[in-house]
């Protein structure tokens, strides 16, 4: 078989600097940030043993569906993969759900950063200021144009949330908050039609990293190691997921907070959402980083402009940086509750990316 996109700037070594491990904590940081603060409520609104039937069975499909994923070759992104299968208008189509999807979820950690921070400021200003001192702070983390220095990063990322999840749980174990006593093995008499989708849905944006998996398998040195960065992720991801979420949902009840760190008492908050800035920044950071590094292979594919420091090189990637930033934010100010935005992504575009194309392929 051919290759279609032979030739291709995307190629070049310079950008192949990942390992199977860097890949590996690279997904950990980028799945295990927003999703798992939302999934106590999700137990909530589900009950346990639905709630924690639907995470594995997720996790499972999706666990397939990234290995599936993997078999495909030649691929920057979803847009390669639809112009492979389907042609032209796939592509174009694939791409502008990717961007869009990738955006929404840059706003979602603009939203969580001001959650964090009037939090721990005691909301000493407005809101609207936190959301661009975190847009701000992205924007400078995503100048480097590897994945490398982001992989750096996704280290401590990966042990902030371990950290701050943990420090919330013990804190809701020993500090409850009123009317923790409440929760159900099955969904409870308000559980509507309309809370059950959003749950559904926020379990689905937990298992969204495949939108990511096309542009760290085409900077990882040797590609075929991808399934050893999949089986790590999926390995932390559903243990994680399960035990946070039925952990909280235990000591909490069903007026669980979502994010989840909101229901533990106030110093505990302060505490867990502190050591939670890393996160909060650097998995937004990686998904603003594949979002860019998207666009910009379609702008320079076929040149060799991606390599160069030059002006244009430089300039257009920076351009492109603080303008998917700038919009992220704008979204992040229309659509404040946390809960609902995930809710958005998961039912417009999660299942496209994590279910259906690679179920299509």
């Amino acid at each position: 078989m051919v290759n279609p996109f032979e030739n291709d700037a995307n190629g070049e070594t310079e950008y192949r600097t990942l390992t199977w491990l860097n890949a590996g904590f690279l997904l950990v940081a980028e799945t295990i940030s927003l999703g798992i603060l939302s999934l106590p409520a999700v137990v909530a609104s589900m009950g346990f043993v639905p709630g924690v039937i639907l995470i594995i069975f997720f996790g499972v499909l999706t666990t397939y569906t990234g290995y599936v994923t993997d078999r495909i070759p030649w691929n920057h992104n979803f847009a390669d993969a639809g112009l492979f299968f389907f042609g032209r208008w796939a592509k174009e189509v694939s791409e502008a759900a990717q961007i869009i999807l990738l955006v929404f979820i840059m706003s979602a950690h603009i939203l969580t950063f001001s959650i964090m921070m009037n939090v721990l400021t005691n909301h000493g200003t407005c809101t609207i200021v936190f959301t661009v001192v975190g847009m701000v702070v992205s924007m400078i983390l995503c100048i480097p144009r590897t994945m490398k220095n982001v992989a750096l990063m996704s280290i401590a990322s990966c042990l902030s949330i371990a950290t701050a999840i943990f420090i919330a749980m013990i804190g809701i174990g020993v500090d409850p908050p009123a009317g923790a006593h409440a929760y159900a093995v099955t969904p409870s008499s308000q559980t509507s039609f309309r809370t059950g989708v959003v749950a559904v849905a926020n379990i689905l944006v937990s298992f969204c990293s495949n939108i990511a998996y096309f542009g760290f398998i085409s900077e990882m040195r040797q590609p075929r190691d991808f399934p050893k960065a999949l089986a790590m992720l999926q390995t932390c991801t559903c243990s994680l997921y399960i035990v946070v979420a039925v952990v909280i949902y235990r000591f909490a009840g069903t007026d669980v907070k979502s994010p989840a760190i909101g229901s533990a008492s106030p110093i505990i908050r302060k505490v867990a959402y502190g050591i939670a800035i890393p996160t909060i920044v650097v998995a937004g950071v990686i998904y603003a980083h594949v979002a860019t590094k998207n666009v910009y292979v379609r702008i320079w594919r076929k040149t060799n402009v991606m390599n160069e420091k030059s002006f244009r090189s430089l300039g257009s990637w920076y351009g492109l940086t603080i303008l998917l930033w700038v919009v992220a934010w704008v979204i992040a100010n229309a659509i404040p509750v946390f809960s609902q935005l995930l809710g958005l992504l998961g039912s417009l575009f999660c299942t496209w990316f994590s279910m259906i194309l690679p179920a299509a392929w």
